[in-house]
């Protein structure tokens, strides 16, 4: 890609693979053209056709995709390897140092009595844990997150401190 400069290409969509996208050409010293999509699965015939040279993708388009023998993932954007696929390389395993990990969480209002957020907690952290729930959200590159409401808020401060670099970087305007 350092080779072909500004004639290379990727293709994103969405603000993650948007984020990716610049966050890989700017540590890996790129000069590739990001070409937008509004969806995904509207870039796989342009990267299948070599219109495109790399694409980023989601987490459930990228498994989906390459389960099916369409796309071959080179490496993920997350620091440690996912437990569901141990066998793909992280970006950070070659050099670029990347960690965007996708993360959901159930959020209630501040005020919140302490006993009902903890038993929120519970109920979430014990469907989390059911193998079936496992196989599902590791089925789309997804490993199952058992948290603290702790963790989480500090996951949370963590990404809203590092996420306006990121998207300064992808050149992504700010929603008002």
């Amino acid at each position: 890609m350092k080779e072909k400069g500004a004639a290379a290409t990727y293709g994103a969509s969405a603000n993650i693979g948007l984020i990716m996208g610049a966050l890989y050409r700017e540590l890996a010293g790129l000069k590739a053209v990001d070409v937008q999509y509004k969806s995904a699965p509207d870039s796989l015939n342009d990267l299948a056709s070599g219109q495109l040279d790399f694409a980023l993708y989601d987490p459930i388009v990228a498994m989906s995709q390459a389960q099916a023998g369409r796309i071959r993932i080179l490496g993920v954007g997350l620091q440690n390897r996912l437990q569901s696929a141990p066998d793909l390389p992280t970006m950070a395993e070659q050099g670029i140092a990347i960690d965007l990990p996708s993360w959901f969480a159930a959020i209630v209002p501040a005020a919140t009595p302490k006993p009902v957020v903890a038993t929120i907690n519970r109920l979430f952290n014990s469907v989390i844990a059911m193998d079936e729930t496992r196989a599902f959200l590791q089925k789309f590159g997804t490993d199952p997150w058992i948290s603290t409401p702790e963790d989480g808020q500090r996951r949370l401060m963590h990404d809203l401190q590092v996420w306006p670099e990121y998207i300064r970087i992808a050149k992504l305007p700010l929603q008002g």
